[in-house]
This record gives C-alpha cells, structure tokens and sequence, in this order.
C-alpha cells in the first residue's frame, strides 16, 4: 500500500514551489545522511576533553596494524585532514547522485 495516491504524487509534482522537486527528495536525503554520520564520526574521534584524551592517536594506530602496513596507511588518508575527507566524501554522494540523474530511465 503507498502512502500517497498517484493523483497525489503527480498534482504534487506539477505544483511549480520552490525547493527540492519531490522525485530528488530522497537523493537529497542521502547527502543529508552522509553529513549526519562523518558529524558522528568525528566527534567520535575525540578529541574528548573530559576523558583527559587528545583525540584520535594515528601513531598508536599505524603501530597496532604494523602487520597490516596498507591499512595503517590508510589511517592517515582517512583521519588526518578531516575537513577534506569530508568534502572529498561528500563530492562524492553528490556526484553519484548526478550519475543518477543523467541514467536513462528504466522500466519499474
């Protein structure tokens, strides 16, 4: 069962508002998740001052994956600049959403 009728749904998307047109909601949606989760991420990172802590230790990291010497690397492409990370993350979504809507459209 849908929650919206389809009169409803094509009446919504004929109305000319301003803002997201419904059919990118949900691709705007998914820009908007990636945002929330790297913000959750990073603050999960640290720093966390009332544990005395000086955020995430990437030393203590590349020592621990010793055996593993890619992955300790790839601590420093993913934890070091975090500002970019997350630009180069989000261009990312954005640019996997423009795919989508260049993709002719297939049959339901």
């Amino acid at each position: 069962m849908s929650i919206a009728s389809d009169s409803t749904v094509r009446r919504t998307t004929e109305q000319r508002e301003p803002g997201i047109p419904l059919p990118l909601v949900g691709r705007a949606f998914k820009a908007y998740s990636y945002t929330i989760g790297h913000a959750i991420e990073e603050q999960a990172m640290g720093p966390d001052p009332a544990a005395g802590a000086e955020g995430y230790d990437l030393d203590a990291r590349a020592e621990r994956l010793a055996a593993h010497p890619l992955a300790a690397a790839a601590g420093l492409e993913m934890f070091q600049d975090r500002d970019r990370g997350f630009e180069t993350g989000l261009r990312a979504v954005i640019e996997g959403i423009a795919a989508t809507l260049r993709a002719p459209a297939t049959p339901d």
